[in-house]
C-alpha cells in the first residue's frame, strides 16, 4: 500500500511542472481577424478545357510553305460552365477577356514551336477569323447564363522560306479575366 501511494505521489509531482508550464511566464494577448466577401461566381473553366491537346497529326512540310499558303488548321474551344449573370448589386461578371500567353516568333502573332521541325509556328484565330496577338488581352466576350463555348482555330504558319520536317509542339497558356 505504501509503495502504491508513493508511485501516485511521485507521478503527480512529475506532471505538475508540465501542467503549470502554460500558466507561468508572461501572457501576450492577440487577436485574429478574419474577413471576406461572398460574391456570385462568374464562370468556371470546364475541367475538360483546362488542359487541351490539339493534334495536327502528320502533315507534309510542303503544305505550310509561304508560296503554297494552304491553311493547315485545327479548331478547338474553351468551355466555361456555371456562368451566372450579374444581379442588382455586387454580382458576377457579364464579360470575360482571355489572354493567350506563350513565346512568340518574329512578331506577337505566331507561337514558337519546339522539337525537330523548324521555320514555322502556330497562329491563333478567334471565331470570326481574326488573328489573335499573344500576351495581349483579346476583345471582350459576352457571357451567357449557364454554359459558354469560346471557339478558336490554330493554324500552322511559315515564317521562313524553308521548312524543316520533324516533330513539333507548342505550349500556350491562357488566363481568364472577368468583369
Amino acid at each position: 500500500m505504501i509503495s502504491r501511494v508513493a508511485k501516485i505521489t511521485l507521478g503527480s509531482s512529475l506532471l505538475w511542472p508540465l501542467l503549470s508550464w502554460g500558466m507561468t511566464g508572461n501572457n501576450t494577448p492577440g487577436d485574429i481577424v478574419m474577413q471576406g466577401e461572398l460574391i456570385e461566381a462568374s464562370c468556371t473553366i470546364d475541367p475538360e478545357s483546362r488542359e487541351l491537346w490539339v493534334n495536327f497529326g502528320e502533315i507534309s512540310a510542303r503544305e505550310i510553305t509561304p508560296e503554297i499558303n494552304i491553311l493547315v488548321s485545327k479548331d478547338f474551344d474553351i468551355k466555361l460552365v456555371g456562368c451566372t449573370l450579374p444581379s442588382n448589386d455586387k454580382g458576377s461578371a457579364s464579360r470575360a477577356q482571355i489572354t493567350m500567353m506563350g513565346t512568340s516568333v518574329n512578331d506577337d502573332q505566331i507561337l514558337q514551336v519546339s522539337g525537330d521541325s523548324e521555320g514555322f509556328g502556330i497562329q491563333f484565330r478567334d471565331s470570326h477569323g481574326e488573328i489573335l496577338k499573344l500576351n495581349r488581352k483579346m476583345p471582350d466576350y459576352t457571357l451567357l447564363e449557364g454554359r459558354n463555348r469560346l471557339d478558336f482555330t490554330a493554324v500552322l504558319v511559315a515564317y521562313q522560306k524553308h521548312i524543316k520536317a520533324g516533330d513539333f509542339e507548342g505550349v500556350l497558356r491562357f488566363r481568364m479575366d472577368y468583369f
